[in-house]
């Protein structure tokens, strides 16, 4: 389980002094209501007297991806692409809450799923070939992920 707590600032971002805010994120990109309720008795027990708080669920942010890869000699390429596939998905989705996704390293992820990967190429994330930048709200986990 993960969390970020904030204070003196409420969750759209407004200045509130003595507030303060967590994001939870159990892993599964929707912590349970009793998972959130639970953090949020527990606080509610031991905080100061005058403070108020919030405890809130990630917001989750789709990480779709697409690349080309080239195949050395001798090796399926078939099996080479699910590799590649699934390394991405795992990566993508073992980012902890407010890590953003850096383009370049998706070029990374593939050459080191395969010894048999021998070019990366046409990758895109979201469409584009930019970072997806992320707050200590955010958690980046995998869309679409197309190899060919």
């Amino acid at each position: 389980m993960a969390y970020t707590l904030v204070e003196n600032q409420q969750y759209n971002g407004t200045t509130q002094y003595g507030y303060f805010y967590l994001v939870v994120d159990d892993g599964s990109d929707a912590p349970p209501s009793n998972l959130l309720s639970t953090i949020y008795n527990a606080i509610d027990a031991v905080r100061p007297l005058t403070s108020t708080f919030g405890v809130f669920p990630p917001s989750v942010v789709l990480a779709d991806v697409s690349m080309t890869i080239t195949t050395a000699a001798g090796y399926d390429h078939a099996a080479t692409v699910s590799l590649v596939g699934t390394a991405l998905q795992n990566y993508i989705n073992s980012l902890p809450l407010g890590t953003p996704l850096a383009w370049s390293r998706l070029t990374q992820v593939a050459y080191d799923a395969s010894l048999s990967v021998t070019n990366v190429s046409a990758v895109r994330l979201n469409g584009d070939t930019a970072d997806i930048a992320t707050t200590h709200q955010q958690v980046v986990k995998a869309g679409t992920v197309s190899v060919a």
